[in-house]
């Protein structure tokens, strides 16, 4: 019997020491590629940002706009898994607005140098806020996170330098904290302990008083509807909830129209 403790105690010990090595390549899940076809990309009205040899994203530039320094932008950080360039649906999505669409790239993804992580993800964030603000100063800057994108959008406005140049944010399925989202899955795992990204939106999106719009998918089983409420329930106002009733974590755009994206863009439009 005492060795069959041992042997137990030993695999887990090694699933615990395997689990902190290899937690950013589950949690991190980047589509890599050399170039992007500049044809592909002209055809939804997109090109590489800022330059196609300094790639950080793509930028729709809406031509409804008159006045392009003084034309709004939205900036969408994507979740963990593919590219930038697989969020084109955004920018179809939110042509109507007039405003530019930045499909914001992450550190590691893409073509991208680097390693992902919160530290990497959270100041490159933070950079393309500051630029994207510099470059239109008369002009309002939103921000939409979707999943791990919702966690570096609401870590990004923890400072203050960068919360006061965004208007308005839109997190899509986020989570109250990666540590609670964590704990649900890793049940059996001292998760709270091992976890290096912690994405704490709650903290992180405490002291932000722009309007934030939380959207709820009613049927993610990724990030449970539970860990959204949770995080809407302990943002300062202004904020506004939408659920999506029949939705599920990678399925919810196919549960919203046109209309839907008006109404969100008139409720931040109406805030900011």
């Amino acid at each position: 019997m005492l060795k069959i403790l041992a042997f137990l105690l030993t695999a887990y010990i090694a699933l615990v020491v395997a689990m902190f090595l290899m937690q950013r390549s589950l949690l991190y899940l980047p589509a890599r590629y050399d170039g992007v076809n500049a044809a592909a990309l002209a055809s939804h009205g997109l090109k590489s940002w800022p330059a196609a040899d300094n790639h950080r994203g793509f930028i729709f530039v809406n031509e409804l706009s008159e006045n392009h320094n003084s034309a709004n932008t939205v900036i969408v950080f994507h979740g963990n898994a593919g590219s930038a360039i697989d969020r084109v649906y955004y920018r179809n999505a939110l042509a109507f607005t007039g405003a530019h669409i930045l499909l914001a790239e992450y550190p590691g993804y893409g073509r991208r140098s680097g390693r992902p992580s919160e530290d990497a993800l959270v100041d490159e964030a933070r950079a393309i806020i500051a630029e994207i603000a510099a470059a239109r100063p008369t002009g309002k800057v939103f921000v939409i996170g979707e999943s791990l994108g919702a966690g570096v959008a609401a870590a990004a406005v923890s400072d203050e330098k960068t919360a006061q140049h965004v208007d308005g944010m839109m997190l899509i399925t986020p989570w109250d904290s990666l540590v609670e989202v964590a704990a649900r899955h890793y049940w059996y795992l001292p998760v709270k302990w091992l976890l290096r990204d912690r994405y704490d939106s709650v903290r992180n999106s405490s002291h932000y008083l722009g309007p934030k719009l939380i959207v709820i998918a009613k049927r993610d089983s990724v990030i449970p509807a539970t860990h959204g409420q949770a995080l809407f329930d302990l943002l300062p106002e202004p904020k506004h909830r939408l659920v999506i009733e029949d939705a599920g974590h990678n399925n919810w755009l196919g549960f919203v129209d046109e209309s839907w994206w008006q109404s969100v863009w008139e409720y931040l439009q109406l805030k900011s």
